[in-house]
């Protein structure tokens, strides 16, 4: 048996999903199951994406190995890690229990994003329905700033908009289409209301709460993505068949948390060098 501990939120849980279909391929006589917890967010992966979820599995031996030996395990150097335990640290596809976020493009198509359908509403509010019509008649741009838990002390992810990267990649897409339509999708729009102004310049508002996943919709019928280090982005731009006008930092995590930029990023996407301010 193989555990996949789902402790991510949607962008995260369409990883851990695929990584399922892989291990279901690559092990066909193996049972997948997946582990939550309390604390884990919300398993709303089937709500908003064509997906299949494995089943669930509720142990005191699985508690006991992710919540308490995991402990142990990401507390001392990998080469003592037992190789049937995954953590967070390094990928191991052998293993049988898996805490790892599994954010890796080696076990799912690279280019061919059909396998990937998000669950559309009956019906659509107008707003959402008057920015789908711009985003897809102009030479649009979907621009993702994540602050939220980025923002707190300890946070292991680079909070970008403390950094040049936004400059960088806005006056690239600008060079591509001289009259690029901006939109800005974001957690925080107040700092980015305050922070990019301009004529051409739109604040998707229009889903929040249950309907926050219908921004990755929208991002993916743009004609560039300028992704955050979020999966809830990279999706979106994983999904947009004008896929190579994409955009992403090199810095993903902060220097401190020791954690390395994750293999997910196509190999035509841009990737933009970028200087803490």
């Amino acid at each position: 048996m193989k555990v996949i501990w789902f402790n991510g939120n949607l962008g995260n849980q369409v990883f851990y999903c695929k990584y399922k279909e892989f291990l279901h391929n690559k092990y066909p006589n193996e049972t997948i199951k997946y582990y939550s917890n309390s604390r884990s967010p919300k398993i709303c992966v089937e709500q908003y994406f064509q997906l299949s979820l494995p089943d669930r599995i509720d142990s005191f031996k699985v508690r006991f190995v992710f919540e308490f030996l995991g402990k142990f395990f990401r507390r001392i150097p990998l080469k003592f890690v037992p190789k049937w335990y995954c953590t967070r640290k390094s990928l191991n596809y052998e293993a049988s229990y898996f805490e790892h976020y599994l954010q890796d493009k080696s076990f799912f198509e690279k280019e061919d994003s059909s396998w990937l359908k998000a669950k559309k509403p009956d019906n659509f509010s107008e707003k959402y329905l008057r920015f789908e019509n711009l985003i897809c008649n102009t030479n649009s741009v979907a621009v993702h700033i994540r602050r939220g838990d980025y923002i707190k002390p300890g946070s292991d992810y680079e909070d970008l908009s403390a950094t040049d990267y936004y400059e960088q990649a806005i006056k690239k897409a600008t060079e591509v289409y001289l009259d690029s339509q901006f939109f800005f999708f974001s957690d925080d729009l107040e700092f980015v209301k305050n922070n990019f102004k301009g004529d051409n310049i739109y604040y998707v508002d229009c889903n929040r709460g249950t309907d926050s996943y219908l921004d990755i919709l929208l991002m993916s019928q743009a004609k560039i993505n300028i992704i955050a280090n979020s999966t809830f982005s990279y999706w979106g731009a994983y999904m947009n068949h004008e896929k190579k006008k994409v955009m992403y930092s090199d810095l993903w995590f902060r220097n401190e948390s020791g954690r390395q930029m994750p293999n997910i990023m196509l190999n035509s996407w841009i990737c933009i060098e970028t200087k803490r301010k």
